[in-house]
């Protein structure tokens, strides 16, 4: 009994709220724009048009790049070419990523906005961070497993200061 109640309290979670709140409330991340104190960014789940944008490749190891970014335990490196936002687009982000074989793993993430720089950095000795943005208020963060070679985390990443300040206005005309 006590497995079958903890198991019920992990498919609905902690708080006693119903699983639907936040589709009943009418919007997709976990607060509304009306509890904030600032604008935020907040994320959502990624629209698969977008995640049809990133792709991994093996490519020949045979150019190192000059600047690479050592993995904490300097096994593994990776080094970026960022686009370039003085050229007319699409912009395309490329990250080649060493993790000890005869080949590099390439990530390409296509469609890429320009005017804001793309973040790549290791979080452990295997895992990479990858924060960019799609336009000026929707983004994606990713996470990319270089032993596995692929990607086990993906989320879209939104900046809230439209919404913000739409719900702000919303609330002095009540008042």
């Amino acid at each position: 009994m006590f497995v079958a109640i903890c198991f019920l309290l992990l498919l609905t979670g902690c708080s006693g709220k119903d699983v639907n709140e936040k589709v009943r409330s009418g919007w997709p991340s976990h607060t509304r724009p009306d509890k904030w104190q600032k604008p935020r960014v907040f994320h959502t789940t990624v629209d698969k048009r977008y995640s049809e944008r990133v792709f991994v490749w093996r490519v020949p190891l045979t150019q190192i790049a000059d600047e690479k970014m050592l993995s904490p335990n300097k096994a593994y490196w990776f080094s970026v070419t960022e686009p370039n936002a003085m050229k007319p687009g699409p912009y395309k982000l490329q990250v080649d990523i060493y993790n000890e074989r005869d080949y590099l793993v390439r990530l390409d993430v296509l469609d890429i906005y320009g005017n804001f720089k793309p973040h790549v950095k290791w979080i452990n000795e295997k895992l990479l961070y990858v924060r960019l943005w799609w336009g000026r208020v929707l983004g994606v963060d990713f996470i990319f497993d270089v032993e596995k070679e692929q990607v086990i985390y993906k989320e879209n990443i939104n900046d809230g200061g439209i919404p913000f300040l739409q719900w702000q206005q919303a609330k002095g005309k009540r008042n």
